[in-house]
C-alpha cells in the first residue's frame, strides 16, 4: 500500500511539473508572437527599414521569453529565429514574396510545434528524444532554402579534379 501511495504521489508531482512547464511555455509562446507582431508593425510603419531588421528586433524578447520559462528545447527557438532571418533576407533581396515568406513561417511554426510535441511525448514515457535536424524541419520551404553554393569543378578527361590553386593534373 505504501508503494502504491508513493508511486501515486510521484506521478502527481511529475504531472504537476509538466503542467507548470506547459503553462510557462504557453506564456512564452504568447510573448514570442507579440514580439514578432510588434516588430513587424514597426517595419510596416517605417520605423524599421527591412524585414531582417524586424526579425532582429524580436530576437532578444523571444529568447528572453523562452529562457524565463525554462523552455527545455531552445534549439527549436534557434531554428525558428535562423529560418525567419534567412527568409527575411530573401524577401529583402527580392528573391521571394512577402506572402511566400508568411506562408512558410506558418508552415514552419506547425512543424516546430509537432517537433516539440514529439519530444514531449517521448520524454513523458522516460525516453530521450533525438532532435530532428534543422535541415529537415525547414526542408521544402522555399523561404528558408540555403544559399546556393558554388559547384565543384568538373573532372578533366583524365579524371583529375583541380583543387584551388593546384591546377596541374598529370
Amino acid at each position: 500500500m505504501r508503494r502504491l501511495t508513493a508511486a501515486a504521489f510521484l506521478l502527481v508531482l511529475a504531472l504537476t511539473g509538466c503542467f507548470q512547464l506547459t503553462g510557462r511555455t504557453s506564456e512564452a509562446r504568447s510573448d514570442e508572437q507579440a514580439a514578432w507582431a510588434r516588430c513587424e508593425q514597426q517595419r510596416e510603419i517605417g520605423r524599421l527599414r527591412t524585414h531582417v531588421a524586424a526579425v532582429d528586433c524580436a530576437v532578444k524578447p523571444v529568447l528572453a521569453a523562452y529562457e524565463d520559462a525554462a523552455y527545455p528545447f531552445m534549439d527549436i527557438v534557434y531554428v525558428s529565429i535562423q529560418a525567419r532571418r534567412r527568409g527575411a533576407q530573401r524577401v529583402d533581396a527580392g528573391e521571394i514574396s512577402e506572402q511566400q515568406y508568411r506562408r512558410d513561417v506558418t508552415a514552419l511554426e506547425g512543424r516546430l510545434a509537432a517537433e516539440e510535441k514529439r519530444r514531449n511525448d517521448i520524454q513523458l514515457f522516460g525516453g530521450r528524444a533525438t532532435p530532428t535536424p534543422p535541415e529537415q524541419l525547414v526542408g521544402g520551404l522555399p523561404s528558408f532554402a540555403p544559399e546556393a553554393r558554388a559547384s565543384a569543378p568538373a573532372p578533366t578527361a583524365n579524371g583529375c579534379v583541380p583543387l584551388g590553386a593546384i591546377k596541374s593534373c598529370n
